[in-house]
């Protein structure tokens, strides 16, 4: 499949935009949204373990394989993976 430049670089830049609004509004309204019925809330929590190079391949599989329908969602099997 030949991909146009010009929808790449637009769906890079809408997603740069995304990750912006992510790190910023969305993290915000979060806050505001949980603050008063939790006894803490975090932002930019850091969870102290990197995915290897193994465990991002068979996600990256798993999400390949259900966009083009060559198989249904099973949230117990793929937990169990890792």
């Amino acid at each position: 499949m030949i991909q146009d430049s010009c929808i790449v670089a637009s769906y890079s830049f809408i997603h740069s935009i995304a990750t912006s609004l992510g790190m910023s509004i969305y993290e915000e309204v979060s806050q505001i949204l949980v603050e008063d019925s939790c006894e803490e809330c975090f932002r930019k929590y850091d969870l102290g373990s990197v995915l290897s190079e193994e465990q991002k391949s068979v996600i990256d599989n798993i999400i390949r394989k259900l966009r083009n329908g060559e198989r249904p969602p099973n949230y117990e099997k793929d937990m169990g993976l890792f």
